[in-house]
């Protein structure tokens, strides 16, 4: 009866152990993926991110452009005089003064066309201005997604490994009760390294989600984020001619 016991206890005691590393990541402050966060993070973007600087700066120019074309050219106005010498013509006889104005007449309407140029050239900045700012929000959100998914994996595997080592606890107490075969307590002790490998290879996944993460606003590439939790499952969008005809009205790529 007492052989029997003791796997029991190294049972119970590890199912304990699971159970507190579960209720663990719980008690820590997850920031939930929401739209008010991501806005958050396209304030932070829109100083930092150098893409949508450059384009911001193109957008200034362009409109800068559009003042700096005139509908009329400045108009010349031009003053000279002559100097003679003995060997030619007498001043009095051509003239010693000459001044005039002169005009460039805005012919075929080539001033207002290069005003109009420019005015389509400033629309089209703003829109690729709203496209990349758009752009930037989807890949910061997608980014988002994925380290709040790769710290989610990571935390199940943890759970998994404490299990697989409260089961390996348990097979070894047989092992050496007398009650289980060899290869059984080498088959679980295999999973549990194959299972801390894979673990450490999630860990490393997390480091690399926030290297890119960190890109994206422009920050350290070294900064750690805090626990991201993944927001609930939305409901699913059905194709319509609806959809299509707001696709199509605002994607900001067909504004460009």
């Amino acid at each position: 009866m007492k052989p029997i016991l003791y796997p029991i206890l190294f049972v119970v005691a590890g199912l304990i152990q699971l159970q507190g590393r579960a209720e663990a990541p719980s008690s820590r402050t997850n920031i939930v993926i929401t739209s008010d966060f991501i806005r958050r993070l396209m304030d932070e973007a829109a100083t930092n991110n150098p893409a949508l600087l450059a384009a911001q700066s193109r957008t200034k120019s362009s409109e800068a452009n559009v003042a700096s074309v005139r509908v009329w050219d400045d108009p010349m106005f031009t003053v000279g005089g002559s100097v003679f010498s003995s060997q030619g013509f007498a001043a009095s006889e051509q003239g010693d003064l000459s001044y005039g104005i002169s005009e460039k007449l805005p012919l075929w309407g080539k001033p207002s066309l290069n005003r109009k140029a420019a005015t389509a050239e400033a629309s089209m900045r703003h829109a690729d201005l709203d496209f990349r700012s758009q752009q930037l929000q989807r890949d910061i959100t997608k980014q988002l997604l994925e380290t709040a998914l790769a710290q989610r994996v990571v935390e199940i595997g943890e759970q998994d490994l404490a299990w697989l080592k409260t089961t390996a606890n348990a097979v070894e107490s047989k092992y050496r009760a007398g009650q289980a075969d060899a290869a059984d307590a080498l088959q679980i002790e295999n999973q549990v390294a194959l299972r801390a490998d894979q673990l450490q290879t999630d860990r490393h996944e997390i480091a690399h989600e926030w290297f890119a993460l960190n890109r994206l606003l422009n920050r350290d590439v070294t900064s750690s984020w805090p626990p991201l939790q993944l927001p609930p499952v939305a409901s699913p969008v059905p194709f319509s001619a609806k959809l299509l005809a707001l696709a199509l009205t605002n994607e900001p790529q067909l504004k460009v």
